[in-house]
């Protein structure tokens, strides 16, 4: 009489999830840790640095004006007046930051869709965008990302009760204060500043 022997688990069916990940998730990996990391720091920079705080609330969080709906476009213009608020001016230009030049005004480190904000735009595609400045713990960074999301009705994704962003699809990073380009048409060159303090003319 021989005793029954246990037969062998099944170790391809798992080892799968012990495999290294691959190139694309670990960019996945890296990129949803980036979001929420740079999350975590905007949080303690506001609670330490008042000041850098946004002043406007959330666009989800308030009853928005028609001005919000349709975003801020001010015509044929390479320089806005004095603004505040947690806010990113971003003029885009034909020609290399000179000429045929028109600004948007759009949030920052909040979701929104350039479609939705200036409907029958060029400039803008379809799909959802959060701009996240970047910070040292001390002062405001000289640059922040653009993360682009699949989603194209301004909610890139979210997730957790509307709390955390999902995971962008695409992502760069841009400089504050710098002529860049070329993107796409009409106007392919563009510069970014943000408003959150005051600017004098």
């Amino acid at each position: 009489n021989q005793i029954p022997q246990p037969k062998p688990k099944n170790t391809k069916k798992h080892a799968a999830i012990f495999n290294k990940p691959t190139s694309r998730q670990r960019q996945t990996i890296r990129t949803f840790t980036m979001i929420h990391l740079v999350s975590l720091l905007l949080i303690i920079s506001s609670l330490n640095h008042p000041s850098y705080a946004s002043k406007t609330p959330p666009l989800r969080n308030r009853k928005l004006s028609e001005s919000d709906k349709k975003g801020s476009s001010i015509e044929n213009t390479n320089e806005g007046g004095a603004m505040t608020g947690g806010r990113l001016r971003t003029t885009l230009c034909a020609d290399k930051c000179k000429s045929d030049c028109k600004t948007y005004v759009t949030p920052l480190n909040e979701c929104y869709n350039g479609l939705i904000m200036f409907p029958d735009d060029e400039s803008w595609g379809q799909f959802d965008i959060m701009d996240v400045t970047m910070t040292d713990y001390t002062m405001p960074g000289q640059q922040f990302q653009r993360n682009f999301y699949e989603t194209t009705d301004g909610s890139c994704g979210e997730a957790a009760g509307g709390q955390i962003p999902g995971v962008p699809t695409d992502d760069f990073t841009l400089p504050f204060g710098e002529c860049v380009g070329p993107f796409g048409a009409p106007r392919p060159w563009g510069t970014m500043n943000t408003l959150d303090l005051v600017e004098e003319e």
